[in-house]
């Protein structure tokens, strides 16, 4: 013990190593300041942190130093004038007092860039949204061209990993159906407010409100369903509290007059009505300096190509602007089809299977639920399907909710070894059984019970390879090729 308390360099050392761990572990002092690009964060968050606190102890050590040497140097240049004692043998040999200063300089340095770190947020903006159709793709389109652009974006979709799943009561595969006074997590719905609220929600209430602490900016989604969401709301009083209106921009789709009846305080919140992708980034970015200059990728519309194929008896098309066929399907059915996007080097590929969809009847007809329940499911799903994935690095990313034939549909973003996935699945009805206005099936009708053998899965898996921001640049054109499957 009298050994290590005499090593003045390995106190020293110590010392350092503690206070850059404490840092990076009650600060998450890596995220903050970006260190280290999002694929080397998210596939080796352990090696991440042991970098980081490396990384910092050596800022730490260095910066100490050079403090101790000043210190010891002003000090010596006043002793000789005053006649005082100064420190002995200052070059090569350091003193005792050095290390001692030294490992002194550690707690003010602590604090400062403790203090650094509280003030400069997790996340540049706080997406909060009501889960609609047409909404949820305005809003997905929009994050993923922030996060593309080098935003660090608050979004539900890839955020909500973050909280545990709840597995679905009956356990099985069902898609289900997103009606219009559903709720959400992350961008909510209509769902009666339980009395005593459960753990789940409290969990939930401290997620948003984290989220919204730890954001610089606020951006709303507005109209007369985000209003009626309870989520929707925790999310906007969290926002308010937390950014203030002058830090809250909103975007009306459309303007209605529910929201501000509801929250005067927007009446001084900048405002924009418009659901174009490209005028929303530019609003952001003339009030907050975010994502300047940042396009969208765009197809060209004025020469449209459709795919046609056969599935069941029915046709099977799809819009592939944009795309070559790579491989043709197997005779007599839809699977192994596979595009490619030559646009792009490496270009994106995406392989389309189709079989007969095998939940049990009447679960993929007309269910309503609300958005918490839907997270938990997709993130169940997502972890029951990546437990089949034979790969040795395969790693959820993200949970997307996509709408389709009146339906709610699936979609994953997940790392597998050396690229990135988006799976799509689309469960779509028979398309005798679609009425016209594209109305699902009435639960418990006898069109219902025999709805698993007259309904289709098309499963979309494209691969992309290349960093997670450039995945999110192109990964509307995804979304753009799943979405547009017709089934007649």
């Amino acid at each position: 013990m009298e050994a290590i308390r005499d090593n003045w360099q390995l106190l020293y050392a110590l010392a350092s190593a503690a206070t850059a761990a404490l840092l990076v572990v009650a600060f998450r002092f890596d995220e903050r300041f970006r260190w280290f690009n999002d694929e080397f964060r998210f596939h080796r968050p352990i090696a991440a942190r042991i970098a980081a606190v490396v990384k910092l102890g050596v800022g730490l050590a260095l910066s100490s130093l050079f403090l101790s040497v000043i210190c010891i140097f002003v000090w010596n240049r006043f002793a000789e004038q005053q006649g005082r004692a100064v420190i002995p043998d200052f070059f090569p040999d350091y003193p005792p007092m050095f290390f001692k200063l030294a490992i002194a300089w550690n707690l003010p340095l602590f604090l400062v860039l403790a203090l650094r770190c509280r003030r400069r947020a997790l996340f540049d903006v706080f997406l909060s949204y009501k889960n609609y159709p047409g909404d949820t793709e305005l809003v997905r389109r929009i994050a993923d061209q922030l996060i593309g652009g080098g935003q660090r974006v608050w979004f539900a979709e890839y955020e909500i990993l973050r909280l545990p799943a709840r597995a679905p009561e009956n356990g099985s595969n069902e898609s289900l159906d997103h009606r219009p006074d559903s709720d959400s997590a992350g961008g909510g719905g209509e769902v009666e407010t339980p009395k005593k609220e459960s753990r789940e929600d409290r969990m939930i209430r401290r997620f948003l409100d984290r989220g919204a602490r730890e954001s610089e900016w606020g951006l709303a989604f507005t109209n007369n369903l985000y209003v009626e969401s309870d989520w929707c709301r925790i999310e906007m009083d969290r926002l308010l509290a937390r950014r203030g209106p002058k830090r809250l921009l909103e975007v009306q789709i459309p303007r209605e007059d529910l929201p501000r009846r509801k929250y005067n305080q927007l009446v001084a919140s900048p405002a924009l009505e418009s659901r174009s992708v490209g005028e929303i980034i530019d609003f952001l970015g003339a009030h907050t300096g975010l994502a300047r200059g940042l396009r969208e990728r765009n197809v060209d519309a004025s020469s449209l190509d459709r795919w046609e194929g056969h599935w069941m008896g029915s046709s099977v098309s799809l819009d592939v602007t944009g795309w070559e066929l790579h491989e043709p399907p197997r005779e007599g059915g839809l699977g192994g089809v596979t595009f490619r996007y030559p646009a792009l080097q490496p270009p994106i590929f995406v392989n389309i299977w189709a079989h007969p969809e095998t939940s049990k009847p009447g679960q993929r007809a007309d269910k309503s639920i609300n958005d918490r329940e839907m997270f938990d499911y997709l993130k169940w799903y997502a972890r029951k399907h990546l437990r089949q994935i034979p790969a040795m690095n395969v790693k959820l990313r993200g949970i997307h909710l996509l709408f389709h034939s009146n339906l709610s549909q699936i979609g994953l973003t997940y790392w597998s070894d050396h690229y990135w996935v988006r799976k799509i699945s689309l469960v779509i009805p028979k398309p005798s059984q679609v009425k016209p206005g594209g109305e699902g099936l009435r639960q418990g009708s006898t069109s219902a019970r025999t709805a698993a053998r007259e309904m289709a899965e098309f499963e979309f898996t494209f691969g992309f390879v290349g960093s997670f921001a450039d995945y999110c640049l192109h990964s509307s054109l995804m979304d753009r090729l799943a979405l547009s499957l017709e089934w007649r």
